[in-house]
């Protein structure tokens, strides 16, 4: 069997090649003009950014969040057991560090509650007490699934 072939591997070759070095080019572009910590640090629901400081979106004056570097999802236990309305689900706050030792549920009490420190914001006026354990997972406090479980029943 003797087809009519040609090389199409260098065309392809050169065109992928052409895209290594826009992206290359996109790359050093972003790097120069943009701000890392703007993909690294994780924002509460105000948009303030966790653990930096002369943050000003929430309140309308300028605050400093550097001792609050972790983001802590505060709605996530309401939504998961129904008693949230609208859009609760997503409030976040900035907290000094993740909750964690809490008792099991079934012995928790507002005596024995771990009462968040944190920096409140338009959506979360008071901090909240943590009802689960969380896990830090880079600069997110993530729920513990065994601990969310237990409570979620």
């Amino acid at each position: 069997m003797v087809m009519n072939r040609t090389c199409t591997d260098t065309i392809c070759c050169l065109i992928f090649f052409a895209f290594i070095v826009a992206m290359a080019g996109v790359s050093y572009w972003g790097i120069q003009n943009g701000d890392v910590n703007r993909i690294l640090t994780p924002f509460d629901s105000d948009g303030n950014q966790c653990g930096l400081a002369n943050q000003g979106k929430s309140n309308g004056d300028a605050r400093d969040f550097t001792n609050f570097p972790f983001k802590f999802y505060d709605g996530l236990m309401k939504s998961a057991t129904g008693g949230s309305s609208g859009n609760e689900k997503y409030n976040a706050i900035c907290v000094a560090s993740c909750p964690s030792g809490l008792p099991p549920i079934a012995s928790f009490s507002q005596s024995n509650a771990q009462k968040l420190d944190c920096m409140t914001n338009n959506d979360v006026n008071d901090c909240p007490y943590a009802t689960f354990n969380t896990t830090q997972f880079l600069s997110l406090c993530l729920p513990e699934p065994e601990s969310t479980m237990e409570t979620l029943n």
